[in-house]
């Protein structure tokens, strides 16, 4: 039985939400295919495309679901946050105050507003590593945002560093951003699966969606790799603490201290 655009939108979404991206291709392109202004086809190709790295592909289908209907928030932020990681960021201002002004509001809108105001860019003098290292202490002073916006800066000057989108995922874990932590793990993950902050921030993800036993599984593999791993004691004791196992937990939580 052909199954109607509706139909075959829930079953892009269930195959993207699963992570089967082949099929959620395959089901979007053939809904644009019948109806090239499919607003939510058109939004979730452009989350696609910035999962795979082709964000300038992106913006085209963020576009496209704009102009289809601009009354849904998510493709206003999903337009501007493609515009920064191009660093198109006149544009993104452009695109904020046009959403603005279009009666759009939120914590994703002041979010957007406070990464466009306060995006820090790297000195020149600057190693990788010292990036990295002011990544993390912004993340460790709760500036996620301010964390973000330097590590898309650096994903365009190291982009075969899996610790950049893996510190990535751990900054949009930590802001709710569920969507963004899952592109960017898959992005680390696809560089290189078998670094410690993949296991982990996978492990956190997991826990976010309340996954446990899910989450469990990672992070007790993860330990085996990694067994002194101060983040990865603390992951797995959280994860034996959740699934209910409180003596086990304690005794990787006491190693960690």
């Amino acid at each position: 039985m052909e199954l109607t655009l509706d139909q075959a939108l829930q079953k892009g979404i269930e195959a993207h939400k699963a992570g089967q991206l082949q099929e959620a291709d395959r089901y979007y392109t053939a809904i644009l295919k019948a109806n090239p202004n499919h607003p939510d086809a058109n939004h979730n190709m452009g989350v696609l495309a910035v999962g795979v790295g082709k964000v300038e592909q992106a913006v085209s289908f963020f576009k496209k679901a704009l102009e289809a209907n601009s009354s849904i928030a998510q493709y206003w932020l999903s337009y501007i946050d493609a515009l920064i990681k191009l660093e198109q960021i006149a544009e993104a201002k452009a695109m904020l105050e046009q959403a603005k002004s279009s009666g759009a509001k939120g914590v994703g809108f002041e979010q957007i507003e406070c990464r466009l105001t306060n995006i820090p860019l790297p000195e020149g003098d600057q190693t990788h590593e010292d990036i990295l290292v002011k990544a993390v202490d912004l993340r460790e002073s709760g500036k996620y945002d301010e964390a973000i916006n330097l590590l898309l800066h650096q994903t365009k000057q190291s982009s075969k560093d899996p610790n950049i989108p893996a510190l990535l995922s751990h900054c949009y874990i930590l802001s709710d951003n569920l969507e963004q932590a899952k592109i960017y793990l898959d992005v680390a993950k696809k560089i290189n699966p078998n670094i410690a902050s993949v296991g982990w921030n996978e492990t956190r993800l997991l826990l976010k969606q309340a996954k446990v036993h899910e989450a469990l599984a990672i992070a007790t593999k993860a330990n085996k790799l990694f067994p002194d791993d101060v983040d990865g004691l603390v992951a797995l004791g959280s994860c034996l603490r959740v699934n209910g196992s409180f003596d086990e937990s304690l005794k990787y939580l006491n190693k960690a201290i």
